[in-house]
Protein backbone atom coordinates (compact mmCIF):
# COMPACT_ATOMS: atom_id res chain seq x y z
CA UNK A 1 0.00 0.00 0.00
CA UNK A 2 1.24 3.56 -0.50
CA UNK A 3 0.77 6.23 2.14
CA UNK A 4 1.96 9.85 2.91
CA UNK A 5 4.59 10.60 5.75
CA UNK A 6 2.30 11.10 9.08
CA UNK A 7 -0.43 8.56 7.87
CA UNK A 8 -1.21 5.37 10.14
CA UNK A 9 -1.96 1.79 8.53
CA UNK A 10 -4.30 -0.27 10.70
CA UNK A 11 -3.92 -4.19 10.90
CA UNK A 12 -6.60 -6.26 12.66
CA UNK A 13 -7.44 -9.83 12.98
CA UNK A 14 -10.72 -11.12 11.27
CA UNK A 15 -12.54 -12.91 14.05
CA UNK A 16 -12.54 -16.35 11.95
CA UNK A 17 -8.71 -16.30 12.23
CA UNK A 18 -7.49 -19.15 14.69
CA UNK A 19 -3.82 -18.29 14.21
CA UNK A 20 -1.50 -16.32 15.64
CA UNK A 21 -0.12 -13.22 13.38
CA UNK A 22 1.95 -9.85 13.34
CA UNK A 23 3.09 -7.53 11.29
CA UNK A 24 6.85 -6.78 11.97
CA UNK A 25 9.38 -4.68 10.56
CA UNK A 26 13.39 -5.35 10.68
CA UNK A 27 15.08 -2.43 9.87
CA UNK A 28 18.45 -4.24 11.25
CA UNK A 29 19.18 -7.94 10.92
CA UNK A 30 21.71 -7.80 13.11
CA UNK A 31 18.42 -8.19 16.02
CA UNK A 32 17.15 -11.67 14.65
CA UNK A 33 18.53 -15.09 15.06
CA UNK A 34 16.60 -17.76 13.18
CA UNK A 35 13.56 -15.51 12.94
CA UNK A 36 13.71 -14.62 17.17
CA UNK A 37 14.34 -11.79 18.76
CA UNK A 38 17.88 -11.98 20.04
CA UNK A 39 17.37 -10.22 23.04
CA UNK A 40 14.03 -11.47 24.02
CA UNK A 41 12.97 -14.60 21.76
CA UNK A 42 8.91 -14.65 23.25
CA UNK A 43 8.02 -10.96 22.04
CA UNK A 44 3.95 -11.49 22.43
CA UNK A 45 3.01 -7.69 22.84
CA UNK A 46 4.15 -4.56 20.62
CA UNK A 47 7.46 -3.70 20.62
CA UNK A 48 10.37 -1.46 19.79
CA UNK A 49 13.58 -1.21 19.29
CA UNK A 50 14.92 1.88 19.15
CA UNK A 51 18.51 2.54 17.69
CA UNK A 52 20.75 1.96 20.58
CA UNK A 53 19.06 -1.73 21.23
CA UNK A 54 16.64 -0.43 23.65
CA UNK A 55 13.43 -2.98 24.11
CA UNK A 56 10.53 -1.29 24.98
CA UNK A 57 6.77 -3.26 25.01
CA UNK A 58 3.88 -1.88 24.65
CA UNK A 59 0.03 -2.90 25.94
CA UNK A 60 -2.41 -4.98 23.72
CA UNK A 61 -3.35 -3.19 20.82
CA UNK A 62 -0.86 -0.22 20.94
CA UNK A 63 -0.57 2.05 18.06
CA UNK A 64 3.08 2.92 17.39
CA UNK A 65 5.50 5.70 15.37
CA UNK A 66 8.31 4.73 12.64
CA UNK A 67 10.41 7.44 13.05
CA UNK A 68 12.68 5.64 10.70
CA UNK A 69 15.51 5.25 13.14
CA UNK A 70 14.02 1.58 14.91
CA UNK A 71 16.35 -1.43 14.64
CA UNK A 72 12.84 -3.37 15.13
CA UNK A 73 8.75 -3.04 15.18
CA UNK A 74 6.50 -5.61 15.74
CA UNK A 75 2.50 -5.56 16.63
CA UNK A 76 3.10 -8.78 19.43
CA UNK A 77 0.59 -11.79 18.68
CA UNK A 78 -2.66 -10.79 17.35
CA UNK A 79 -5.54 -13.20 17.48
CA UNK A 80 -9.38 -12.65 17.39
CA UNK A 81 -10.41 -10.61 20.02
CA UNK A 82 -11.03 -12.70 22.93
CA UNK A 83 -8.77 -16.41 22.72
CA UNK A 84 -5.47 -14.88 24.26
CA UNK A 85 -5.78 -12.81 27.00
CA UNK A 86 -3.30 -10.33 26.67
CA UNK A 87 -2.99 -10.34 22.74
CA UNK A 88 -3.83 -7.84 20.48
CA UNK A 89 -6.72 -7.82 17.55
CA UNK A 90 -5.54 -4.37 16.50
CA UNK A 91 -2.30 -2.61 15.36
CA UNK A 92 -1.59 0.37 14.29
CA UNK A 93 1.51 1.94 12.83
CA UNK A 94 2.25 5.96 12.23
CA UNK A 95 4.93 6.43 9.57
CA UNK A 96 6.91 9.90 10.06
CA UNK A 97 9.54 9.19 7.11
CA UNK A 98 9.10 8.96 4.28
CA UNK A 99 10.54 5.24 2.27
CA UNK A 100 9.47 1.41 1.53
CA UNK A 101 8.78 -0.39 4.57
CA UNK A 102 8.56 -4.15 4.27
CA UNK A 103 7.11 -6.81 6.70
CA UNK A 104 6.03 -10.19 7.86
CA UNK A 105 4.19 -12.43 9.90
CA UNK A 106 6.67 -13.89 12.35
CA UNK A 107 4.51 -17.03 12.44
CA UNK A 108 4.08 -17.47 9.03
CA UNK A 109 7.15 -15.89 7.31
CA UNK A 110 6.23 -16.35 4.00
CA UNK A 111 3.25 -13.61 4.89
CA UNK A 112 4.68 -10.34 3.79
CA UNK A 113 3.48 -7.30 2.94
CA UNK A 114 5.05 -3.51 2.32
CA UNK A 115 4.24 0.03 3.31
CA UNK A 116 5.61 2.99 0.75
CA UNK A 117 5.60 6.19 2.55
CA UNK A 118 5.57 9.47 -0.10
Amino acid sequence: MEIKVGSSVVWYVRQAQAEPHTATFVFDKNTMLNGFLVSNPTVFSPAIIDSTGVTKIYPPNSSLTITGTEKYVNSGWMYPKGPLPGSSNTFSVTFQKAGTYNYQCLSHPWMTGQVVVK
